[in-house]
């Protein structure tokens, strides 16, 4: 006698079970969409667009004036250099990085030749990022060797310091401008976040899919420029466009 096949009478003998294995594919879909949907959203802008950012205890960045002193200069920017760090920021807020789309852009060029420095690998990461730390938190402004603390330099050098910090405080080219934008956001009502990111990395799933979410207003300013920049997700597409190493905008002046 031939044996029954157990994987299909589950309903009876000789009866295939529709409900049970409907149900079945059924979970199946709606496990993969949602794996898909929280992929898209914790996986991280891709391809290294993020060179390093240093955080501090402040409030909003909407309402901060120290910023405008501490980032502010005569760099020349981009003219889209707002709209882009709104782009880029949107990832950050969608998945509660940032508590929101708001952004100071910086202005002054030693911030851009700092994610440089990291990038071309002139200076180490490491002391790169441990520098910037205390120059965000203890809002110094051009910085100079007797401005970092005891501890900086009895880990790295006044030599390296000292070379880093002269680098830096020089004007940035304009190559570095186009492709880097550094800009502060709120983490929290009591945190802020200084983002340095690399746009010939941007990732453009990551800002396609924040043009899809719904949001408010925003307040977007290059610091130490009084005017907003007006912005909404249709300024993202430029974006979205060209090559990844030809980073969008150009100078102003």
């Amino acid at each position: 006698m031939r044996a029954r096949s157990k994987l299909v009478r589950l309903g009876g003998e000789g009866r295939f079970d529709w409900g049970r294995q409907t149900l079945w594919v059924g979970l199946l879909a709606l496990a993969f969409f949602v794996g898909a949907v929280v992929w898209q959203y914790t996986s991280g802008p891709s391809n290294g667009q993020e060179v390093f950012h240093v955080t501090r205890g402040a409030g909003s960045v909407v309402d901060d004036v120290s910023l405008d002193r501490l980032l502010g200069g005569v760099a020349a920017l981009p003219a889209d250099a707002g709209v882009v760090a709104y782009c880029v920021n949107g990832w950050y807020w969608a998945t509660d990085v940032i508590a929101d789309t708001n952004v100071v852009v910086a202005s002054a060029d030693r911030y851009y030749n700092a994610a440089q420095a990291v990038v071309d690998g002139s200076f180490d990461r490491e002391l790169v990022v441990a520098v910037e730390d205390q120059v965000f938190r203890n809002e110094l402004i051009r910085p100079q060797l007797e401005d970092l603390s005891g501890g900086l330099r009895s880990r790295y050098g006044d030599e390296s310091l000292a070379a880093y910090l002269v680098a830096v405080n020089g004007p940035a080219s304009e190559a570095t401008l186009r492709r880097f934008i550094v800009y502060a956001a709120s983490e929290s009502t009591s945190q802020q976040r200084l983002q340095f990111i690399d746009l010939a990395h941007r990732d453009r799933d990551a800002i396609r899919r924040f043009m899809n979410e719904l949001g408010g207003r925003s307040v977007v300013r290059v610091a130490a420029v009084p005017e907003t920049v007006d912005v909404s997700r249709d300024a993202c597409a430029p974006l979205l466009a060209g090559p990844a190493d030809e980073p969008p905008g150009r100078p102003i002046r």
